[in-house]
């Protein structure tokens, strides 16, 4: 089972780098197959640092106040392409995320009918393209 975190600050906007790779650290047991972490500035809001296992500590630029972590345990996306934090295609929705959608196999299906294009296999990816096809407001 993977293993999420996140902080959320916004009246101490300060480096939080350090902090959730501690978190991240702590729940390995969760996750020993792949870690992540991105850190956003909220007032701009945009991703600005962005860390995976190929690169395990990133150095911060600017001051962030919103952190998302994960540790990943790979079940049915083994490949790096399912690496979490996850973002959409034009990095402006984000996800971390532990459980199965266990008819996301039906959803996607029904999301590449509407015209959306997957770079995974993974459940997660099919969250992001739900949330763009019948949530989120153009």
């Amino acid at each position: 089972m993977c293993g999420i975190c996140g902080i959320y600050d916004a009246s101490r906007p300060v480096h939080l780098t350090s902090l959730i790779q501690a978190m991240n650290d702590r729940q390995r047991h969760r996750g020993p197959d792949d870690a992540g972490a991105v850190l956003f500035d909220t007032d701009r809001r945009e991703a600005v640092e962005v860390q995976d296992s190929r690169e395990p500590r990133v150095q911060p630029s600017r001051s962030q106040d919103l952190a998302l972590g994960h540790r990943r345990l790979s079940i049915i996306e083994l490949s790096q392409k399912g690496h979490q934090p996850m973002a959409n295609d034009d990095g402006t929705n984000w996800i971390t995320y532990n459980g199965e959608i266990y008819n996301y196999v039906e959803l996607r299906k029904e999301l590449e009918n509407l015209g959306h294009k997957f770079r995974s296999q993974s459940d997660t990816e099919v969250i992001l393209k739900s949330y763009e096809a019948w949530v989120r407001l153009p």
